[in-house]
């Protein structure tokens, strides 16, 4: 965490120091800044003597950086504005309560014990994705000393930066009560760069045009990322104090950069195509038994009348004689005779089996197999349509709701599949109609 005590803006105040001499003494005396080592509350120290108000104040605000990381990966905005705004309370608290930072937990006074409980719970919330962290760190924030007066970001506007943009517009809505001057203008400042002064600034929001090149080169498969610290000035003094000046209130930020592409689509849509099915029949089994008299007749395969009505005809095609069993021989005793008559909805077979007053008489059981068919139409898939995309970019196309369905290839190798409107990740949004479908990426909306 790159916070930066009172202490330290102070002396920053007072000897003017340059921008490199600050990041040097940023690496030097990292615990002045509070990114020294925070001790976890199950170590021996924390068991001997407990651990202490600034300490838990210091390891909040890292896990804040560590859940801002996390939620810009996934594209979860909300995420990140209720980190800051978390962020922003636990700045406020530090500075209110800064003599009592050096105080274990145990021994807070009551009002202290409750601030504790109160960002406890919220860094929880956080963590959870809960939709209570924006309401309950404005009462948390409200109820703190300098609530008037103290710097507050709730937000940001385009969270990420375009690859191909050459200049980073970035804002940060919020409560900023001081009245801000061409002398003490709110800064942002990256490692090894000069800081950047804001040059959108009201009570309602801060902005911040960064080269973007100052972010690093573009990676084709994942975000670069680059610690900012945001110094917003505001009323810290008392009024006798007017000398010294305006207090600074220091926030630390991930800014992020998209990488070269989101990745690619592919978009599949059912076609209206006539399909021919088939399925098989087989006949009612018929016997004839010769014992007495020589037999030859034909005999009728229907097809059934739901059959009839659902379409389906006979298949002129690979009809057959069917023998189950006989006795006797074939062309001796009993005979195939073959197909008599065929239409779209019967089959006329005929067989015969001889009588003989010697030896076997022909006895069999037979029927007719084959084939019904109907022609239907059916939605049928579509090979992929595949398209590479680029950022703050649109496309329609134009498919019936319920007949497409679009795979989105990430950047960063995840797969994600949409079949109707989907606004929930920042970086591809998915709007559908009746009769088409749109995708926009960021920041298109």
């Amino acid at each position: 965490m790159l916070g930066i005590n009172r202490h330290f803006m102070k002396f920053l105040q007072r000897t003017r120091a340059s921008v490199s001499t600050i990041w040097a003494l940023l690496i030097a005396v990292p615990c002045i800044v509070g990114i020294c080592t925070i001790v976890p509350l199950n170590s021996s120290f924390a068991q001997a003597g407990g651990i202490t108000f600034g300490a838990f104040l210091e390891a909040g605000l890292n896990k804040l950086q560590e859940l801002i990381a996390k939620a810009q990966e996934a594209g979860r905005v909300l995420e990140i504005e209720a980190a800051l705004q978390a962020e922003s309370v636990i700045t406020q608290a530090k500075v209110a309560y800064k003599d009592s930072l050096e105080t274990t937990v145990g021994a807070l006074d009551k009002e202290q014990s409750k601030v504790y409980t109160e960002v406890d719970t919220l860094l929880k919330e956080v963590e959870d994705q809960s939709n209570q962290v924006l309401t309950h760190a404005q009462t948390i924030a409200n109820t703190l000393p300098f609530a008037k007066t103290f710097p507050q970001i709730s937000g940001i506007d385009r969270p990420f930066a375009l690859p191909s943009q050459a200049v980073y517009s970035i804002d940060f809505p919020g409560n900023f009560p001081f009245a801000f001057s061409k002398d003490h203008l709110p800064s942002l400042t990256l490692p090894d760069k000069p800081p950047y002064t804001a040059v959108r600034y009201n009570n309602g929001a801060i902005g911040f045009d960064i080269p973007t090149s100052a972010l690093g080169a573009s990676s084709p498969q994942s975000m670069v990322k680059v610690q900012a610290v945001i110094a917003v000035p505001w009323d810290g003094n008392a009024w006798w104090e007017f000398w010294k000046g305006p207090s600074i209130a220091s926030f630390a930020f991930q800014l992020a950069k998209l990488p070269n592409t989101p990745g690619k689509i592919s978009v599949v849509h059912n076609e209206t195509k006539q399909v021919t099915e088939t399925k098989p029949f087989t006949s009612e089994t018929w016997y004839f038994d010769s014992s007495s008299d020589d037999i030859e007749e034909d005999r009728v395969y229907t097809v059934p009348e739901q059959d009839q009505k659902d379409g389906w005809s006979v298949d002129h095609n690979g009809l057959a004689f069917d023998l189950v069993d006989e006795q006797g021989d074939k062309e001796h005793d009993w005979w195939d005779k073959g197909l008599q008559e065929l239409g779209d909805t019967k089959v006329v077979w005929r067989a015969r089996t001889e009588h003989h007053g010697m030896g076997t008489s022909g006895k069999i059981h037979w029927r007719v197999k084959g084939s019904l068919m109907r022609t239907v139409s059916k939605p049928t898939p579509s090979a992929p349509e595949d398209t590479h995309l680029g950022w703050d970019t649109n496309k329609i196309f134009n498919y019936s709701s319920g007949e497409w369905k679009v795979i989105f290839d990430r950047f960063d190798g995840s797969t994600t599949e949409y079949n109707s409107t989907d606004l929930t990740s920042p970086f591809l949004k998915l709007k559908a109609s009746g009769s088409n479908f749109e995708i926009l990426t960021y920041p298109k909306e």
